[in-house]
């Protein structure tokens, strides 16, 4: 997990655990990773459609805030 140690962080539910430096994800695809870098559409269309029953009201406003669309320019 790139130097990263789980104990390190405070778990936030079963799928995310704050850490020094950001949100870490802890299941799936992109285990590992920090929230920010996690594809917005991998967070809409797989883990807000098959985790959400699973999530903390927690976990839940940060995959939604996460998997936004972006505004477009202009």
């Amino acid at each position: 997990m790139k130097g990263r140690e789980y104990s390190e962080g405070q778990p936030l539910g079963d799928f995310l655990q704050k850490y020094p430096g950001g949100v870490l994800l802890l299941r799936g695809k992109f285990a590992g990773q920090y929230l920010h870098s996690v594809p917005r559409g991998y967070v809409r269309k797989y883990i807000l459609v098959n985790w959400i029953d699973d999530m903390t009201p927690r976990e839940l406003e940060l995959f939604t805030l996460h998997g936004q669309k972006e505004e477009p320019d202009g």
